[in-house]
């Protein structure tokens, strides 16, 4: 299995992955673990819906010379499922970046 992030938003799920795993043992003052479950719960449901909505397309074409050129295409097509996801994890994402940045210290 590869872990290394080909694209955006397979490194948004990874990042919001990593940070749900870290949020709970690691101590943060000044900042509440519920604004950084939602932080990192946004990056991953954002990171969903756009992997949802570009999916991944196998090509292989022979060349006229005997060879051949073969790779993954990853078009943007909008669905609802993408977009219902990308919009649930904004919805997360932006409240929670907010609450954190009007923190005054």
């Amino acid at each position: 299995m590869n872990v290394i992030p080909q694209t955006w938003y397979q490194a948004l799920v990874l990042i919001g992955g990593s940070g749900l795993v870290a949020v709970g043992p690691i101590p943060i003052e000044g900042i509440e673990k519920g604004n950084l479950v939602f932080i990192f719960l946004g990056l991953v449901f954002t990171g969903c819906g756009a992997w949802i909505d570009h999916p991944a397309k196998h090509y292989y074409n022979k060349l006229e010379g005997g060879g051949s050129v073969s790779g993954i295409k990853s078009d943007y097509s909008p669905s609802i499922r993408g977009s219902l996801f990308s919009s649930v994890g904004l919805l997360m994402l932006i409240p929670a970046v907010y609450k954190i940045a009007s923190q005054t210290y």
